[in-house]
């Protein structure tokens, strides 16, 4: 008997051939793509673990992810693809375009960017209810006094919330420098945070995802070992 995979056959082949989720529904109509040599007869319908599925008459091979840290350089924006601007994929070899940024920096940050095709994953690191701890380098534009530090820890409200933000961690590192280690992931969350605090950023590093250190030289890339990889699991 077939196991049920609970995936429509658009999501499997993006993620196994150089298609995308939007070229599927395009490839089914030319009839393109055949399930177990039957011609797919929906982009959304359902495929099982045993099903063999071809493109163009050629067997679709199963590949499995990749998760990469990245240590993002000032000017790049964490996205796929722009217009404009440099990408953090842009500065990855070409097998792996069909990576994702997992979680944003700002064009103005720099450091640790994790990226992965493994969605599920992606989840786990970014999703709110898991905590991921993130820890940044913070340099402001005047110096931070130890009142500043005691409000980011016991939390300042932000504009669009009533929720306090707080910081899990603060170390000072100079009269206007500081690590400063958050849970949540809201837009922009540190800057604002330190701009509740009268104050304003002038330069922000991210330094650590979870147990992930930045080891890496500015640009540079590496793949994420097994074991690291399981720690963010």
């Amino acid at each position: 008997m077939k196991t049920k995979l609970n995936i429509r056959l658009d999501r499997w082949v993006g993620q196994h051939s150089p298609l995308s989720r939007s070229d599927v529904k395009f490839a089914v109509k030319a009839k393109r793509i055949k399930v177990n040599g039957k011609l797919a007869v929906s982009a959304s319908q359902k495929i099982s673990q045993e099903d063999v599925v071809s493109l163009d008459g050629a067997e679709i091979v199963v590949r499995g992810f990749s998760y990469i840290m990245l240590n993002k350089p000032l000017g790049v924006i964490c996205a796929t693809r722009d217009g404009c601007h440099q990408t953090v994929v842009d500065l990855l070899p070409t097998h792996f375009q069909q990576l994702h940024p997992v979680g944003r920096l700002d064009k103005d940050t720099t450091g640790l960017v994790l990226l992965s095709d493994d969605g599920q994953w992606s989840h786990r690191v970014t999703h709110p209810k898991y905590a991921c701890e993130k820890c940044y380098k913070v340099t402001a534009k005047w110096p931070i006094s130890a009142a500043t530090i005691e409000r980011l820890l016991h939390g300042v409200v932000l504009r669009d919330s009533p929720k306090p933000a707080c910081a899990t961690a603060v170390e000072q590192l100079g009269e206007n420098q500081l690590m400063m280690t958050i849970s949540e992931g809201r837009y922009h969350q540190v800057r604002r945070m330190i701009a509740a605090c009268e104050n304003r950023v002038t330069d922000l590093h991210r330094l650590s995802v979870g147990s992930l250190q930045l080891d890496i030289a500015e640009g540079e890339w590496r793949e994420l070992t097994v074991a690291e990889i399981v720690a963010l699991a």
